[in-house]
């Protein structure tokens, strides 16, 4: 089952109380509740089509990065300095603005983020870009 389709089905078990009783829905909305933000916020990194039977070596590098990046907007932490290599490496361009809203969600936190990217979708996001390479700056501004 992909994580799309798990928060399709924990949205819909949200609603059915008559499932549980009155104990149980207690227990079950919180437990729902993080169910779907987590489910959530992967989907909005682009991760819907990963399946809960997925082993973790089998991740490509960016799916691991935004993995990591979905559970930390989760968090709730501030003050935090996040350095992203090239998140958008293996993401479908059309899936851009979801990483780049992510992105902005945890700076909105409180949060800096640093994004070492190619792609110039992420790059006209950013509030400040510094261009390096071979070895200087070669142009920075926001």
């Amino acid at each position: 089952m992909s994580v799309d389709e798990q928060f399709k089905w924990a949205n819909e078990l949200a609603g059915k109380n008559t499932l549980f009783s009155k104990r149980e829905q207690l227990i079950a909305a919180q437990i729902l509740k993080e169910i779907r933000s987590r489910l959530g916020f992967l989907n909005n990194v682009g991760l819907e089509y990963l399946t809960i039977d997925r082993i973790a070596g089998t991740l490509s590098g960016g799916e691991a990065q935004r993995i990591r990046l979905a559970s930390q907007i989760g968090s709730g932490l501030m003050g935090v300095l996040y350095v992203c290599d090239e998140p958008t490496i293996g993401l479908h361009p059309a899936d851009d603005t979801r990483l780049v809203e992510t992105l902005q969600k945890l700076r909105d936190l409180g949060n800096t983020i640093l994004v070492v990217e190619h792609d110039e979708s992420v790059m006209r996001a950013a509030d400040y870009i510094i261009d390096m390479g071979p070895g200087r700056v070669n142009t920075a501004g926001g």
